[in-house]
């Protein structure tokens, strides 16, 4: 045997497990459906509408695994899950994204309806089996979003007929099938869906706390195909990305907000007919997460820091440096998408030393524990929402490497934080995070030890970037796992 083989393989081994977590894509499309069980012309539009939807979510189209008609018979689903799933690694953000009929079985001994997605020849993919899916993923990924442009109930379509509403046609995307008898069709009224109770239950030590699931349609409803667009409900989310307003002025378009612009667009389209009613989308789990950032036009280049030296006396906490913010930003919203965005596998604790109220001038300190070795950072954004506070790490404390279940008490020595006028509500932000992270886009400036980032649409977006994606220029720690993963905790101050 080659003595240099083992060395060998303990080197690949070592980059192997410090190489960065990705972010990846799976995309399942079927048109192609036998006459009997009905064609569904805009399916074939869907592909591109999902790479886009990937490509917000910032998935590289290299990183997009398509699959689609003849390739998506039962075997080839089950064949294209468990490759896929082969493939994840931990860390990375997974986008499951389906299009095609729905349908519905009864199993267990008819004591449950379960739902599926139906195969280019005819048969289930049953809701089980998904589920199987995602618990070999979901314990790995840092962030898992399915998108099912489908419907899982037949309602009053127990013979599926395609009508015209107006131009273009219109489709349901149900199949009740062959074998689903009268019987089992009434057993069917109601169907349980396994994946969607798993991910209401939000258990502690469940993968499924970081999974935000979207369907078209309520399981009692029908979504639609259009066929010169594709999915009614996957073209309405497609179109918010450009237009959903940005309700809380975070500098990022939240999933609950695509939905709620994506409904309003689904029920307009649908307005005015008799035959078809828009169905409600769906989203369970983490529906304040981040789907896409929101990039921010003219925005300034990086600027050289520049030192101010306030007198001893003044607090600087939550010192004001740039000019009256536009109402059109909100940067208490920005750590809010921040925080909401977390990695909920991973714990992080803050434990103030003061219960209530505080006073302006008050001294602020606290302690960090986190589930996890990470870097630490402490963001503020006082009651005046004009800057972003950068208050750990600083010029006096460099190092912000917590080792896990160590407590961090916060301020060290030779730096102190006090809290600054105006009063009102202040909040503070604690990530622990994998992996450093690159402000270099930032325009700041230095107050005492601080940095200090405007408030500007430009910085919500460049902080979000920060946060939420990973530079090329950060290096991979070998004491902690390469990935874009990050805990956080999230406190509000009122000071008076």
């Amino acid at each position: 045997m080659n003595k240099w083989l083992p060395l060998l393989g303990l080197l690949l081994l070592g980059l192997q497990q410090n190489a960065w977590a990705e972010k990846k894509a799976l995309i399942f499309t079927v048109s192609e459906y036998p006459k009997h069980i009905g064609t569904l012309r805009g399916v074939r539009y869907d592909a591109e509408n999902a790479r886009q939807l990937a490509n917000a979510m910032g998935i590289n189209d290299s990183n997009i695994v398509l699959y689609k008609d003849a390739q998506l018979d039962l075997k080839g689903m089950r064949n294209a899950l468990e490759q896929f799933a082969n493939g994840v690694n931990e860390g990375d953000q997974v986008f499951f994204y389906y299009s095609g009929h729905g349908g519905q079985q009864v199993v267990q001994g008819g004591t449950r309806c379960a739902v599926g997605l139906i195969s280019v020849d005819g048969k289930i993919l049953l809701d089980s089996e998904l589920q199987q899916f995602y618990q070999k993923i979901e314990n790995k990924t840092s962030q898992l979003l399915t998108f099912v442009d489908a419907c899982f109930s037949g309602g009053i379509l127990n013979n599926v007929v395609t009508r015209s509403l107006d131009q273009p046609k219109i489709s349901p995307k149900f199949w009740g099938g062959r074998e689903i008898s009268s019987k089992s069709q009434a057993v069917c009224a109601k169907p349980i869906n396994v994946l969607t109770r798993a991910i209401d239950e939000h258990q502690a030590d469940s993968g499924s706390i970081n999974h935000v699931y979207i369907t078209a349609s309520r399981e009692n409803e029908i979504s639609f195909d259009e066929e010169n667009s594709g999915g009614m409900v996957t073209v309405a989310w497609r179109q918010c990305l450009k237009s959903a307003p940005d309700l809380d002025r975070s500098g990022a378009l939240s999933v609950a907000e695509i939905q709620q612009c994506a409904q309003k667009k689904l029920e307009d389209r649908l307005a005015g007919t008799s035959d078809f009613k828009a169905s409600n989308i769906t989203v369970r789990g983490k529906r304040e997460s981040v789907f896409q950032l929101l990039a921010s036009p003219n925005a300034p280049k990086p600027q050289t820091p520049t030192t101010l030296s306030p007198p001893v006396e003044k607090p600087i906490v939550v010192a004001s440096l740039a000019p009256q913010v536009p109402s059109t930003i909100n940067l208490q919203a920005t750590l809010n998408d921040l925080y909401q965005s977390r990695d909920e596998r991973r714990t992080v604790k803050l434990k103030t030393s003061k219960e209530g109220n505080y006073h302006i001038g008050d001294a602020l300190s606290f302690e960090i524990q986190s589930s996890h070795s990470g870097y630490v950072y402490v963001l503020m954004v006082g009651s005046d929402n004009k800057t972003f506070d950068m208050l750990y790490p600083n010029q006096l404390a460099i190092n912000n490497f917590l080792t896990r279940s160590l407590p961090l008490p916060l301020p060290g020595k030779g730096w102190k934080m006090r809290l600054a006028e105006p009063a009102g509500s202040n909040r503070l932000l604690v990530i622990v995070s994998d992996a450093p992270r690159d402000f270099s886009q930032l325009s700041y400036q230095k107050i005492g030890p601080f940095s200090i980032f405007n408030g500007t649409a430009s910085s919500q977006y460049d902080l979000q970037s920060a946060m939420q994606a990973l530079s090329p220029k950060q290096k991979c720690d070998s004491r902690v796992t390469c990935t874009s993963s990050y805990g956080a905790a999230l406190l509000d101050i009122t000071a008076e």
